[in-house]
């Protein structure tokens, strides 16, 4: 009767170990579901502190998130992003001739319109391009290098008084001349030719009143009217964001001022707090990382168990086997020695 409580003694260990490795694996879903509850609670209370950011700041933040966990991000940035990029190119360079109010750039959707008073560009009754507004239309030839331009209209205007000079007999001829040696400037710094088109209107599309209505000049308007327009239509798809301008070159002039210089304290706080959040994330990836190796392990182990029940089952039946064998041999012998002592 030996082996028979052997059998059992290792059969109750067997299903206690299958029972503590059966509860041991229930448990581990609660690890990654209390891992998981963690991670979203830091990720909204990051969300949270991220509202008290400005739109610009988080748009930072949004890409580096979308980045991290993949997928795409689809932009739809305001113009009011590229218009403080362009804005601050051409005032700087202006400031530095102290023409700083005489150029005005407005934005609409994906049109650009830059606006310049003509005495900034070109000296009275020229079409020669000035030193510094050389410099400033090569200016802005690099930076509109780097968007996904369509089309660019370079417009000339003039006012209503009439040239005196030999190279053009009227207004038409000089406004055209003026839109066309810019548009040749454009093409001097290899941008594309099929991109232009140069025009002149005289005096015929004035921003203001040539004259009040006693049929005086009004001086004033006569400076708004003297101008050359410069109008970029950009690819449908072509609008930029603020980050995505200063990433291809351009610069803002308020990164020189205390707000800008908070704003960049206040982006790196939202970075640290993000690289918290990603070394989390990465910690319960090698978690669960770790938590599938053990749940592969406690599988093989479990395949290791149901074989030694096999074992255990084929040997507690050869132990039956034995047994029974023992006992026919036992009646057996009593049978024999029954035989012998009858005779």
């Amino acid at each position: 009767m030996q082996p028979r409580r052997s059998a059992s003694r290792r059969n109750n260990n067997h299903e206690e170990h299958s029972s503590s490795n059966m509860a041991h694996d229930e448990s581990n879903w609660l690890v990654s579901y209390a891992d998981m509850m963690t991670l979203l609670f830091g990720f909204f209370v990051l969300m949270y502190a991220f509202s008290k950011v400005d739109e610009d700041k988080f748009e930072v933040v949004r890409k580096d998130l979308v980045k991290y966990f993949g997928g795409t991000l689809k932009e739809n940035p305001g113009a009011s992003n590229l218009k403080k990029v362009l804005d601050a190119e051409i005032s700087k360079m202006m400031g530095e001739g102290g023409f700083k109010d005489q150029v005005k750039i407005k934005i609409k959707d994906n049109y650009i319109q830059m606006n310049f008073e003509s005495q900034i560009l070109f000296n009275p009754g020229s079409a020669e391009l000035t030193p510094l507004s050389a410099k400033v239309i090569d200016k802005v030839a690099t930076e509109v290098k780097k968007l996904p331009v369509e089309q660019i209209e370079v417009e000339g205007h003039t006012d209503i008084d009439a040239i005196q000079s030999a190279y053009f007999p009227s207004n038409w001829e000089l406004s055209t001349a003026r839109s066309s040696r810019i548009v040749r400037r454009f093409i001097e710094n290899r941008m594309d030719d099929k991109w232009f088109t140069a025009v002149g209107y005289g005096s015929s599309r004035p921003n203001a009143p040539h004259l009040d209505p006693s049929g005086n000049s009004i001086q004033e308007n006569k400076v708004k009217n003297r101008r050359v327009v410069i109008n970029i239509r950009l690819k449908p798809d072509g609008n930029l964001s603020l980050e995505e301008m200063n990433k291809i070159g351009f610069r803002t002039v308020s990164s020189e001022t205390p707000e800008s210089q908070e704003a960049k304290e206040e982006i790196k706080k939202s970075n640290d707090k993000l690289a918290e959040v990603k070394k989390k994330i990465e910690e319960a990836q090698q978690r669960y990382k770790e938590m599938n190796e053990k749940l592969k392990a406690a599988k093989e182990l479990e395949k290791s168990v149901k074989e030694m029940d096999k074992i255990v089952k084929k040997t507690e039946e050869l132990e039956r086997k034995v047994q029974s064998v023992e006992s026919q041999t036992k009646e057996l012998k009593k049978i024999d020695s029954g035989q012998v002592e009858k005779k």
